[in-house]
């Protein structure tokens, strides 16, 4: 009797032993895989941020370089009329001044050499905004690396504590072992969001001044408002004579020619030419 008492006790001792070591495991797979689960979730958030955050500082970037390329290009067109215009008027002026032979090959030189200053002027000015855009993106794109990095290595540091504490606890054979919220835990930090965000309004602030930035063409004494006005010039005599005239194979200079003789201003003229697509 004692001898079956004693196998009885130890076949007992030896299944909860056994019931004990199946519970530590389940609650370790439990848990691993949970973990593993918010881990894994927490990593596609990261990388989307990171990814989302790329993609506005781009889509920034290249409207800045858009909008520097847009006031550029008009400051030239506005030089360009200024320049053909003034070109124009100059020899009716300098007979009216008695000026001639090398004297009006001297001025009307320096009124080509004018214009070729004010189109520098403008291309340095473009080059600079593109330079400075270019340089805030890269830092722009420098720092979101750098936070998605950092928040990357936590995130792991995170995972390695978590692995190491549930390895521990199914070692020491801990079968009550506390579940986690492993959701919270790897839950993105506000800091991080923060932070991106901080990246991705100071890329937008860039881009918007960069795109505002305004050139004015200088190689006219007087100067000329190229603002819009309220004047619809697609449906003016002005601009039906002009795209008659392209259409008859006319150049852009011999339309600009005609309706500065026509009594138009420099503004207008630019109005008409960029309804003709100009």
């Amino acid at each position: 009797m004692l001898q079956a008492q004693y196998e009885a006790q130890r076949r007992a001792a030896e299944e909860a032993e056994r019931r004990k070591r199946e519970a530590a495991q389940a609650a370790y797979d439990k848990n691993m895989a949970a973990m593993n689960n918010a881990y894994n979730s927490q990593l596609n958030s990261l990388k989307s941020n990171q990814e989302s955050t790329l993609g506005v500082l781009q889509s920034n970037y290249d409207q800045g370089v858009a909008g520097v390329n847009k006031q550029a290009d008009a400051a030239n067109q506005q030089a360009y009329i200024n320049y053909m215009m003034s070109k124009r008027d100059l020899p009716q002026q300098l007979t009216a001044q008695g000026i001639s032979g090398g004297a009006a090959e001297s001025t009307m030189a320096g009124l080509f050499n004018n214009y070729g200053n004010s189109r520098n002027t403008i291309d340095s000015g473009r080059n600079d905004s593109l330079a400075d855009l270019l340089a805030g993106y890269t830092s722009d794109k420098a720092t979101a690396q750098q936070n998605y990095n950092s928040a990357l290595s936590n995130l792991e540091a995170q995972k390695a504590a978590q692995q190491m504490q549930l390895e521990q606890n199914l070692a020491n054979m801990i079968a009550d072992a506390e579940t986690t919220n492993y959701e919270q835990q790897f839950a993105l930090s506000q800091d991080y969001i923060n932070q991106m965000a901080a990246v991705q309004q100071a890329a937008a602030e860039a881009a918007q001044k960069a795109s505002a930035r305004s050139y004015s063409a200088n190689n006219k004494g007087k100067s000329v408002s190229t603002s819009q006005s309220n004047v619809d010039w697609s449906k003016t005599a002005a601009y039906q004579r002009a795209l008659a005239n392209y259409k008859a194979g006319y150049s852009v200079d011999d339309v600009i020619q005609d309706l500065g003789t026509s009594g138009l201003d420099a503004a207008s003229i630019q109005q008409i030419l960029a309804a003709m697509g100009f």
